[in-house]
């Protein structure tokens, strides 16, 4: 009975909002010209657990808010195939916006967790298949869960507010998915355009940010100009079936995160780009695990008796 719950809740990418999260805090504390010690990492995991509260919110209203449409579309999802019920799903959906609230409160990053919430109700029952609104509050939802350690930096006068600015260009990339998403149902090439433009600026305003917060430049910056150049030229993502371009976009937010965590460093070019280095290596091998889960998660129709 766990496949269904990990399937609903699309664990496989669940590290892409951690990541988002670590990334922009790190960025901030950077720039706060704070230090990290052991003393923190309760935070830090309380952090990280309410990123995957708010992600596992969202995937998991998701299913429930589309079970009659998944029951014509794609009847091998959780829901329609009778491997979960509703009334536990709508269970889970409650239990995990009360421990993303709860861990919320207890960062102090509250507000950031409601705007959060808030926004992935209304994309899932209410702006989903709205272009424009589904993209503003999809975007929303990311920046808002990656601004949570930024968020209370930047009110407590500690670090500087263009920190903020990394979750903006996280909630624009994200934005950007769900432009490219739309092209599943409807045969609009040029929304494949806008979302790869989208994408490249969240990549360039990502890398310029970490370099000028952080003081040197990074890896990221070729990461950025690499990304860019390939989406603008039509191969990133490659063009193809629409969930498979959409899939490679979302395997793009471990390599933006990475270039926004290289802004965190000693200050010296040596660190920036050794800091930078590990980060792309990082987003690297949680990509390639992404992918490994997908396909262990993915429900293989039953062939039938011969």
């Amino acid at each position: 009975m766990l496949k269904p719950w990990l399937r609903i809740t699309r664990l496989p990418l669940a590290p892409t909002a951690v990541c988002d999260v670590i990334a922009c805090s790190l960025l901030a504390v950077a720039a706060s010209g704070q230090t990290l010690t052991s003393a923190q990492l309760p935070v830090w995991l309380a952090l990280a657990a309410t990123s995957l509260f708010i992600y596992a919110f969202g995937m998991t209203l998701n299913d429930l808010a589309d079970r009659e449409v998944d029951q014509l579309k794609d009847a091998s999802r959780p829901l329609p195939s009778g491997d979960l019920g509703v009334r536990s799903v709508s269970v889970a959906v409650g239990l995990f916006a009360i421990g993303a609230l709860s861990l919320g409160a207890y960062v102090g990053a509250l507000p950031c967790v409601a705007m959060a919430l808030v926004c992935a109700a209304l994309y899932d029952t209410r702006l989903k298949r709205s272009l424009v609104g589904g993209a503003i509050t999809m975007g929303l939802v990311r920046a808002s869960n990656a601004s949570l350690a930024a968020w209370m930096l930047v009110v407590s006068g500690a670090a500087p507010w263009p920190v903020l600015l990394a979750p903006a260009c996280i909630g624009l990339y994200s934005a950007a998915v769900i432009v490219l998403s739309r092209t599943e149902d409807e045969d609009r090439p040029e929304l494949v355009w806008v979302s790869r433009c989208l994408a490249a600026a969240a990549f360039i305003g990502a890398a310029l940010l970490a370099w000028l917060l952080g003081g040197q430049p990074t890896l990221g910056l070729c990461v950025a100009f690499g990304i860019t150049t390939s989406t603008l030229f039509g191969r990133t993502p490659k063009p193809g079936p629409p969930k498979r371009m959409v899939l490679e976009m979302l395997l793009g937010l471990y390599w933006l995160a990475a270039v926004i965590a290289g802004g965190w460093h000693d200050g010296t070019l040596a660190g920036a780009v050794t800091v930078s280095f590990f980060a792309l290596v990082i987003a690297w091998a949680l990509a390639v695990g992404s992918q490994l889960a997908i396909r262990a998660l993915r429900k293989r129709p039953v062939s039938a008796p011969s």
